[in-house]
């Protein structure tokens, strides 16, 4: 989607875009990712300079779902995840190297996300944080008019 929607309207090299792999299982997969962005910033901590990230009506960004134990990691940068309720696994980025991004956008579109940015808008916090609230960091917004 990526490939088609940005990248082939600018001029990247080939060689400066790194696809998930998906060969092998999603464990393997992920491990592999990792070593990939962790050779990319050759023993600097990673930490990219823009993350461009969606937030689903369920509050979820990348694929960090509420709930999910995936949102108390702490060391692995990316990691893979079993979707229950899409009955899917995924790969995902953690949030310790989303948070260490130097800016964060999230894009919103769509009506059914109306009701999550009214609770994430609110005046008073969710027991639990919702996946999306926690990106930390130069977190900018954009969301369709109608949604706010």
């Amino acid at each position: 989607m990526v490939k088609d929607n940005l990248l082939k309207e600018i001029s990247i090299p080939e060689k400066n875009v790194f696809p998930i792999p998906t060969s092998s299982s999603p464990e393997k997969d992920a491990l592999k990712y990792e070593s990939t962005i962790r050779k990319i910033f050759a023993g600097r901590p990673a930490s990219f300079d823009l993350l461009l990230l969606g937030m689903g009506a369920d509050g979820h960004t990348a694929s960090l779902f509420p709930g999910s134990d995936v949102l108390k990691e702490k060391k692995r940068l990316v990691k893979e995840v079993y979707v229950h309720e899409k009955n899917t696994d995924r790969i995902s980025f953690t949030l310790p190297l989303i948070n260490r991004a130097k800016q964060v956008l999230i894009l919103v579109s769509g009506k059914d996300k109306k009701p999550m940015i009214s609770k994430i808008a609110g005046k008073t916090a969710p027991r639990h944080p919702l996946p999306v609230q926690m990106v930390k960091g130069n977190v900018l917004w954009m969301v369709d008019e109608g949604l706010y």
